[in-house]
């Protein structure tokens, strides 16, 4: 699979312009308020909303940085898959993986690949630079997940090629 970049812009862009738009304006208003000699505690409200802003600002720069830096976020070949994500890579071997299904969030479509509760950082076949807080958190949401947004292939193509690969031993959804 590989990155679709041109709809990863589409995606965040929009996002990072509405917050730098929103923080000029917060800045607009703060220098209004202090032309008007309101007294310096008046700005305050404005101050908690411009670093609400920046923290917004700083997030979604990294999401998009980070989604925008994975050229390849999803290889299927006949050993398994390997994934790599803002976290880290993993590489997760068929028999590790129970299943493959699209899960409704809202508004959006993930691809879920369902890992054994067994598989672990260090088990047989599994390799990944992810740390164990991290792995345990992915496996509680049932492994990991792939968003539809930023990739070129369909979810019935990469469906078709779990099922290709693993020869039929991964039931997919």
């Amino acid at each position: 699979m590989h990155t679709d970049r041109v709809a990863i812009n589409r995606r965040h862009g929009g996002i990072l312009v509405a917050h730098g738009l929103l923080a000029a304006l917060v800045v607009v208003a703060m220098i209004w308020i202090s032309s008007l000699d309101a007294g310096p505690l008046s700005i305050l409200p404005m101050l908690v909303l411009l670093v609400g802003q920046i923290f917004q600002l700083s997030y979604h720069s990294f999401v998009y940085g980070s989604r925008i830096a994975i050229s390849e976020p999803l290889t299927i070949d006949g050993r398994g898959f390997a994934m790599n994500t803002a976290a880290g890579r993993m590489e997760v071997p068929w028999e590790a993986v129970t299943g493959v299904e699209v899960r409704r969030r809202l508004w959006n479509r993930f691809l879920v690949l369902r890992l054994h509760p067994a598989a672990q950082p260090g088990s047989p076949g599994v390799q990944t630079d992810l740390s164990a807080r991290y792995w345990t958190r992915m496996q509680r949401y049932g492994g990991p997940m792939l968003g539809a947004v930023g990739i070129r292939e369909s979810y019935d193509q990469i469906r078709q090629a779990v099922s290709y690969f693993s020869r039929g031993r991964v039931p997919v959804g």
